[in-house]
């Protein structure tokens, strides 16, 4: 049997933190870039947004309680460990859609939708302690950029296939093609969480080992949580954690509503694309600017706070020209297809608002950094 710790070809080795982190960028990928991909179709490509709605707040209030437990959680069972429980419920989720596509079963997406808020919060739990405790502390800003690049090409080669599979089509849901293509990928997910190696043994390019913390006691853990809350500087990132996340189900419900199935999946692509481009600019960025780590990482913020206000204030002047009860926007019939001359701004604008995704990563730089 091969021992992955040792195995090496030529002068890049297995158990390099690099490695490690494209890993965790390929699970990433299998798993939360085809979430966000088909999340980006629109309500997960249902024709129900009003069900698409209570799935995501359900998934997102059972994300925000067990992210306050998700840590200690990791730090007892270990990175590998959780991130493999973390990966499984986007497949079941995306199980549960498919499901909901032909048989109309509505409890599934709302119980899948909880789950995923569960394991979720495992899953970026384990990535952020592989992130933090695996680079060198002078690599870690474009392991970071390494890692959403490579997360945000999943959901970029999502909408592609989206795309592909509902090109002639024009009609206004998705296809089961889409959904039998996602859940073979995101099902590798599974498998890639355990190629990540435990921290003992990954061995950084200066020769030293990243030393595991030591596991405590679930009630240790649990008095540990509770100290951060003592730090103001944790407690002051919450406002930046709320506007990093909140936009998902407001965007997907946006899209379902506007366009048909072949323009949700470009519009789709283009987001996945937008993500990508923000992810190298914000590691570029904090990486090579001639300031203190921590003014880099201000500073990151302050662009990204102005981009936001500019995006999103042109969000609010086209969203204030309809309601949900409308039948026409901007005097053209919807659902829009991409033909649709005026669907052409509002694409453009729904790709210019992945600048959040700068926010959620400048956010751990921040976290880091100050």
């Amino acid at each position: 049997m091969i021992n992955l710790a040792e195995l090496k070809i030529g002068r890049l080795r297995y158990n390099s933190p690099w490695t490690q982190v494209c890993l965790v960028g390929f699970v990433a990928f299998s798993s939360v870039g085809m979430h966000s991909a088909i999340n980006g179709l629109g309500g997960g490509g249902l024709g129900d947004v009003r069900l698409s709605d209570i799935a995501n707040s359900v998934l997102y209030a059972c994300f925000f309680i067990s992210g306050f437990f998700s840590g200690s959680v990791n730090n007892i069972l270990g990175p590998r460990f959780t991130m493999a429980l973390g990966s499984s419920g986007y497949a079941l989720y995306l199980g549960a859609l498919w499901n909901y596509h032909i048989h109309g079963t509505r409890w599934f997406v709302i119980f899948a939708g909880a789950f995923l808020g569960v394991t979720a919060s495992l899953f970026w739990s384990a990535q952020g302690s592989i992130m933090m405790s695996y680079p060198l502390e002078k690599d870690k800003g474009r392991s970071f950029t390494a890692f959403w690049v490579i997360f945000q090409l999943g959901a970029l080669i999502g909408s592609v296939i989206a795309l592909r599979i509902e090109f002639h089509s024009t009609l206004p849901s998705i296809s089961t093609g889409v959904y039998t293509t996602f859940m073979i990928i995101m099902l590798t997910a599974l498998l890639t969480s355990w190629l990540v190696l435990p921290p003992h043994l990954v061995v950084r390019g200066n020769g030293t080992i990243v030393q595991p913390q030591k596991s405590l006691s679930p009630k240790q853990e649990m008095h540990e949580f509770l100290q951060l809350f003592k730090d103001w500087r944790m407690v002051a990132l919450f406002p930046m954690f709320f506007a990093s996340n909140y936009f998902y189900s407001y965007q997907g419900a946006l899209t379902a509503f506007l366009f048909n199935g072949r323009t949700r999946a470009l519009v789709s692509l283009l987001t996945g694309l937008g993500s990508m481009i923000g992810s190298l600019m914000i590691g570029y960025l904090t990486d090579v600017l001639p300031f203190t780590r921590r003014n880099r990482a201000l500073t990151g913020c302050f662009i990204i706070f102005i981009s936001t206000c500019i995006i999103w204030g042109s969000g609010i002047g086209f969203q204030v020209q309809f309601t949900r009860s409308d039948t026409k926007v901007l005097h053209h019939t919807i659902p829009w297809d991409w033909t649709t001359g005026v669907s052409v701004g509002p694409i453009l604008l729904l790709f210019a608002c992945q600048s959040p995704f700068l926010a959620k990563d400048a956010a751990e730089e921040a976290n880091h950094f100050l």
